[in-house]
Parts: C-alpha cells; structure tokens; sequence
C-alpha cells in the first residue's frame, strides 16, 4: 500500500469514527450539547440502526434541513441545506462483500423523492458541472440488486474532481473492500 493511500485510509477510518460517536454507553440521557437530538430524524433512523455503532445514530452538530433515510444497506443523515449527505453509514462484512461481487452496476442516477423538492440534488445538477457523481456508500458494496439500485440515490452522492473519485477515492475503497 502507498504511503498517500494509508493517509486517506487513516484519514477516512479517523472520520468515520467521529461521525459514529462511540457506543451506546456514552449516550445516557440527552444528546451532547450542540448535537442532533431531533425525534423526528430518530423516528426516521429506527429502521436501519444495525447501521449504527452501538444501535444509535452519530453525534453530528445539530443543522437545520436534516433528514434521515434507510435504504438496505446503508444509512444517510441528509442535509438539505447543501442537498448532499452529511454522514452515510453502512455494515460491511465478507458474506455481503462477496455477494456484491456478483451484482451488475445499474449506473441509473436518481433524485430520491422521500426528500422534498428544494432539497434534493438532481440529475441535471450534475450536468456539464466538472464533476463526478461520487458514491459515499459505494456501488461495488452493494450485495443484492436493490442496494445496488438504491446506491445511485443523488442522496448517497456528493460531487467530487474526477481525478479525486476515480484516484485515491477509488482506491480506499477498494482497499476497505
């Protein structure tokens, strides 16, 4: 491994773990000052806490326009101020990275509807921009057809410099694979 690709491993590893927040006995009672404690994003997240460490979503700043959404193998905490997900989360293990390896890539870009109109990117969003469409729960992860079509949900999607998503971006995550 490269020197520069065990930088962004570490850098991405040391980023998930903050997003994560640290286990279920750190959270008794209310949410930390400053962080989400918002019933409705927690109604939103009940049904992918698997996703989570210890069962319960990260301790991120509190912001408004924040949505959660559960797909079926992976978790998004949505910001629809910037209309990009501020934390995706997903469970990764050999049995489903093995039958990932079958999975054709849908390569079908979506607008996901459960999130309101102004704040949702689009497909044109991305056209003639400059930029990739960079998957945060990436494609190659996906171990059923469904995932594999809910990874090109826009929500999953953040806009990235081509030489960035298909150079060391690619690269941590094969290396995570």
């Amino acid at each position: 491994m490269t020197e520069r690709l065990r930088v962004y491993l570490l850098l991405f590893v040391a980023a998930t773990l903050v997003a994560c927040g640290g286990s279920s006995d750190d959270w008794e009672g209310d949410a930390p000052s400053g962080m989400v404690d918002n019933v409705r994003l927690d109604r939103e997240l009940a049904g992918c806490r698997m996703m989570f460490a210890g069962g319960l979503p990260p301790a991120i700043a509190d912001a408004p326009n924040l949505r959660g959404l559960c797909y079926e193998a992976f978790a998004i905490i949505h910001d629809g101020s910037t209309r990009t997900p501020k934390v995706v989360l997903q469970a990764i293990d050999r049995t489903s990275l093995t039958a990932a390896q079958g999975i054709q890539r849908t390569d079908y870009f979506f607008a996901d509807a459960r999130l309101p109109a102004a704040e949702r990117a689009e497909p044109a969003d991305y056209s003639w921009s400059g930029f990739d469409r960079g998957h945060l729960a990436p494609a190659a992860d996906m171990p059923t057809d469904t995932a594999m079509a809910q990874s090109f949900s826009l929500a999953n999607i953040v806009p990235q410099a081509p030489s960035h998503n298909r150079g060391p971006w690619a690269q941590a995550e094969a290396a995570t694979r």
